[in-house]
Formats: structure tokens, sequence, C-alpha cells
């Protein structure tokens, strides 16, 4: 028969493992916490993790600026771009054309809404642009015998082509961006061309091609804002890069 268990027993033993609980937690503790009295270096390198740590996890590559993306060069220029692996802003008047939305789900072409008389509306799009290309015309119909042009929504040839490179061409030099491209027209230089006389005729469009293309010119010519005119001829198929 065993005898009874001392009445004293348990509480030692209990004792002893409180005690025992409590100094493990303070070795732990005392582990734990870190040096007061660090040095520089160490302040230094604790700072650098931290910043290393508010690093974003993705770089957005610079965007090229697409101005003018409703119409159809412009669409055929984001679709180019995108195709190369290039991250496309598109600016353009009408945000929701068919186009438009087929590209941006195709593609993920972010496409906003620019007034080239608010130049406000893209300003913000532009820093930080590692290219700008400007692909604007004026809006315009043929009348019902296909013999005169209108323009329409108030555009002219110099509101549009001629003010609005002179506005965009502004901001990308303002904001040092590396390169603006300037889609111009084929003959615009040839006066006595049949071609520039007949479309001339129409509120001097040729005419004003050729003093936009000047005026981005004179605006880039001091600063670190390259350009590039390129002359399309979607008529006759011939285009001259200037």
């Amino acid at each position: 028969v065993l005898s009874p268990p001392s009445p004293h027993h348990h509480p030692r033993r209990i004792k002893s493992s409180v005690t025992n609980a409590a100094s493990a937690n303070a070795a732990s503790n005392n582990a734990t916490i870190p040096p007061v009295n660090q040095t520089s270096a160490q302040r230094s390198n604790a700072s650098a993790m931290a910043a290393k740590d508010r690093t974003p996890l993705v770089r957005l590559k610079a965007p090229i600026v697409v101005i003018g993306a409703e119409l159809r060069i412009g669409t055929l220029l984001i679709i180019g771009l995108s195709e190369r692996g290039e991250r496309v802003v598109a600016v353009s008047r009408d945000q929701t054309t068919p186009d438009s939305m087929i590209v941006k789900m195709a593609y993920g072409v972010h496409y906003i809404h620019g007034d080239l008389n608010k130049p406000s509306t893209f300003e913000r799009y532009i820093k930080g642009a590692k290219a700008v290309i400007f692909a604007c015309q004026a809006r315009s119909v043929f009348n019902q015998d296909r013999e005169v042009v209108q323009f329409t929504g108030g555009d002219t040839p110099k509101s549009v082509e001629y003010r609005g490179i002179s506005a965009v061409a502004k901001l990308a030099v303002k904001a040092n961006v590396p390169q603006i491209m300037m889609i111009s027209m084929y003959l615009v230089t040839q006066k006595t061309a049949p071609e520039y006389i007949w479309l001339n005729k129409f509120k001097r469009s040729m005419y004003w091609k050729r003093q936009a293309e000047l005026e981005l010119i004179r605006q880039c010519k001091q600063s670190n804002t390259s350009y590039t005119i390129v002359r399309a001829g979607g008529a006759t198929g011939v285009g001259i890069l200037i």
C-alpha cells in the first residue's frame, strides 16, 4: 500500500515549473531586444533595408503618348507600338469609339479624354513620357458629290493642326520629353502639285500643315527634345520621313 503524497510535494514542483518558465521567457525576451547603442553603419543599413521594403513590386515603363488616337493612323500606331511591347497612353476627344474599345480590350491600352484647346486635360500624361506622337487632323467630311471638304465640330486645320502641335510641343519641351513625332502630309511643300492645290482650297489645309511643321521645329530647336516629322501619303501610298 502506497502512502499518501505529502501535502508539501506538489507546491514545490509547481513553483519550480513557474520559475523555470519565467527564466525561459526572460532569456527569450533578452535575446530579441536589439542593442540600444547601434553604430551609424548599423542604422544606415537598417534604413536601407526599410527603403528596399517600400520599393514597388512592378516598375511601369515610361509610356509613349499618342495624341489623335481616334483617327485611323492613330489606331494603327497604337496597335503597332503595343505589339512591340510599348506602354501606350492614347489621347482622344472620343474615348469610347468602337476601335478604341477593341484596342483597349486586346492590348490593355489606357485611353483618356484630351482636348487640344485645354492642354491641362492631358498634360500630366506627357510628364515622364519617353515620346509623344501627334497624329491629329481637323475632322472633315466630303459633301454629297465628294467634291468639297467640309470641316465639322468647329475644327479647322489652323485650330487643330497648327495650334494643336504648338500646345503639345510646348508641353513636351517643358517636360523634357526626349522625342516628339508629328504626322504630316506628303507634298506639303510642293505648292504646284495638283494634290496640294486641290487640298489647299479647303481652309488652306496644306499651308497650315506646313506651318505646323515649322512650329514644331522652332520649339524643339533650342531644347533637349528632338523631333521627327512623317509626311504620310495615304492617297499615293508614298511617305517621307524628315
